[in-house]
């Protein structure tokens, strides 16, 4: 999914409940709770500082995934 990706400017919308997968091939995220978007941002960002409290509770269920 990368390769074909980076080589054909590709933009992709993945759903997952697997954050680690999230994290590795999404450039920006969306979090959602309850069927509503609760946050959005670059990846990286959304994992060093989340702001909402979903978000916060959701790494926060995942301590090796956050500090990576």
């Amino acid at each position: 999914m990368l390769q074909l990706k980076a080589e054909f400017d590709l933009t992709y919308l993945f759903i997952t409940h697997d954050l680690w997968l999230a994290r590795f091939l999404c450039d920006r995220i969306a979090v959602m709770n309850s069927g509503k978007i609760v946050e959005i941002g670059q990846t990286k960002q959304i994992f060093a500082h989340p702001q909402h409290p979903y978000t916060q509770t959701l790494l926060a269920a995942a301590p090796l995934l956050a500090k990576a």
